[in-house]
């Protein structure tokens, strides 16, 4: 089980995903199956600054961070300066910061999607970027491997 932590200014990235993992929930697809994976996610919570997502990470143990990178890629680089490293990041953003891969990626970062991105797709990289991470060492991540 994990919490989806999105670093954001809006709040859209968010309620998308929220409402992509109520769609999700068994029962919600009307032959009461639902598509699966939806109940691994406790909560989908919300943080306009580095130091509220860190607050967060605190509260929830086992989390995915999705990082709106925005106009700020200095924040979301020191915020990975602090982030452990063995919950996933995934950062969203637009094509221009395509030159700042590298250094999202040796500063941590899981995955990097290129906007627009669907909520559909962002849910399903969070539930794999959990899973992915996980290991039987690390607590709540070698939960998630067992199932």
């Amino acid at each position: 089980m994990f919490s989806i932590i999105v670093l954001e200014p809006s709040g859209g990235l968010r309620d998308a995903l929220a409402t992509e993992r109520q769609r999700r929930l068994p029962g919600r697809t009307g032959d009461g199956t639902g598509p699966q994976g939806a109940d691994e996610i406790v909560e989908v919570v919300s943080a306009t600054t580095a130091e509220e997502a860190m607050g967060w990470h605190r509260d929830l143990g086992g989390a995915v961070l999705v990082a709106d990178i925005g106009n700020s890629v200095a924040e979301t680089l020191g915020l990975l300066g602090s982030w452990d490293r063995r919950c996933p990041v995934v950062v969203v953003g637009e094509s221009r910061w395509s030159e700042w891969e590298w250094p999202l990626r040796e500063a941590g970062v899981t995955e990097i999607l290129v906007e627009p991105v669907t909520p559909m797709r962002l849910f399903a990289v969070c539930q794999r970027a959990a899973r992915t991470t996980a290991s039987p060492e690390s607590g709540w991540q070698g939960e998630l491997r067992g199932r």
